[in-house]
C-alpha cells in the first residue's frame, strides 16, 4: 500500500464528510506509527503468522486508525460512522473457536487451508473482520457475520481499506458482501450519506459501493 495514497484517502473521507449537512462531529487523531521491531516482535510471537506487506506499510505509518463521525437527527447528534483498523498489539489471532465448529471441523466457506486468522477490527459492529492467511506472506480479508458464516470481501488488505473508505465506515457496510446484504436501516443511511455511490450489483443480495463510484475528492479541513 502506497504510504501517501492512504493518507490521502482518509483525508478525503473527511473532506467529504465535512461536505456533509447532516454529518457533525468528525472525530479522527492521527496516530505514531509502529516500529519495525514492532512488526518483527509480532511476527515472532505468532509464528509462521506472516503479516502482509501492505498491511506492514500502513502500520509503518499509522499504527493502526479510528475515525467516527455523528449524524444529526432532529435536535440530536447520533454516532454512526467509523472506521477502525487494529494497531499492531491488537492484532491478535482468533481462538480456534471462530474459525471451527465443536468437532474441530473448519468453518466450509473459509478456504481449506486455513489454520488461524486474525482479528482486523475488534470494533466492528455486527461481526468479525479477520486476516485470512492464503499464501506465503498473504492474507484475504473475510467478515463473520452474527450467524457464524464467513464472506470474502477483499483479496488484500489495500483492497479492504479501500472499501472501508469508500463505505465512510457506515454502520454493517460489510453486510453488503454477504448472502444477507444491508439491511433497510443501513441501506437507509448509505443513501443519505452517500446516494451517488450506492449502486445495485448483479447477482449480490442488497447494495454494494463499488470503487469505481467513488469521485475524486479534495483535501479540506475537519469539523
Amino acid at each position: 500500500m502506497d504510504d501517501d495514497c492512504s493518507l490521502h484517502e482518509v483525508r478525503a473521507v473527511l473532506n467529504h464528510l465535512d461536505s456533509l449537512k447532516a454529518v457533525h462531529n468528525v472525530y479522527f487523531t492521527e496516530r505514531p506509527p509502529a516500529t519495525a521491531a514492532d512488526l518483527a516482535a509480532w511476527e515472532a510471537e505468532h509464528a509462521p503468522l506472516r503479516l502482509p506487506q501492505d498491511l506492514k506499510d500502513f502500520l509503518l505509518v499509522s499504527n493502526g486508525l479510528e475515525l467516527r463521525w455523528n449524524v444529526q437527527h432532529l435536535a440530536e447528534a447520533l454516532p454512526l460512522g467509523c472506521m477502525h483498523l487494529n494497531s499492531i498489539s491488537q492484532l491478535l489471532p482468533c481462538a480456534d473457536e471462530v474459525t471451527h465448529d465443536e468437532f474441530g471441523r473448519l468453518a466450509a466457506e473459509l478456504p481449506a487451508a486455513t489454520e488461524r486468522v486474525v482479528d482486523l477490527d475488534t470494533k466492528c459492529e455486527g461481526g468479525r473482520v479477520c486476516l485470512v492467511p492464503c499464501g506465503r506472506a498473504e492474507m484475504q480479508v473475510w467478515f463473520q457475520d452474527l450467524a457464524c458464516r464467513w464472506s470474502f470481501i477483499a483479496n488484500s488488505f489495500t483492497d479492504y481499506f479501500r472499501l472501508m473508505v469508500l463505505h465512510l465506515g457506515l454502520p454493517r457496510w460489510q453486510y453488503a458482501y454477504t448472502e444477507v446484504g444491508l439491511d433497510p436501516i443501513a441501506r437507509q443511511w448509505a443513501r443519505l450519506v452517500a446516494p451517488e455511490r450506492l449502486a445495485l450489483v448483479p447477482g449480490t443480495n442488497g447494495a454494494v459501493l463499488e470503487l469505481r463510484h467513488a469521485p475524486a475528492l479534495p483535501p479540506t479541513r475537519v469539523k
